[in-house]
């Protein structure tokens, strides 16, 4: 039986800190997907591609009742921790949430004028 292998929180932590802010966002809320393109499949289906605002892409399969029969994601470059890393655990993805609003409070303060601590 294999056990899950973690990633290291060092490594989660410069990982973090090599987002951008839409990668951070997406990482703790959760993708934000718009219609990018849709063809018809000589089987009456669709081929759909949603984007979301960091770059990401849910490519979809639909059958001609709009019912979802595959997708898979391609993402940009950086978004995900590079292979062999180990998987973000539970408690980690904390660090990437204090990430996102530490870089959140960081453009709040800017906008007003103000500097960040």
């Amino acid at each position: 039986m294999d056990a899950t292998h973690f990633a290291d929180v060092d490594a989660v932590r410069d990982y973090a800190a090599g987002l951008s802010f839409q990668q951070l966002q997406c990482r703790d809320f959760g993708h934000n997907w718009r219609p990018h393109t849709a063809t018809r499949r000589d089987d009456g289906g669709f081929d759909r591609v949603l984007v979301c605002r960091c770059h990401a892409q849910r490519h979809q399969i639909l059958d001609s009742y709009g019912r979802i029969v595959a997708s898979h994601y391609s993402y940009p470059d950086g978004y995900q921790m590079p292979r062999g890393s180990g998987r973000i655990s539970s408690d980690d993805k904390g660090i990437l949430r204090i990430a996102s609003i530490e870089e959140s409070s960081r453009r709040s303060d800017s906008k007003r004028g103000k500097k960040s601590a």
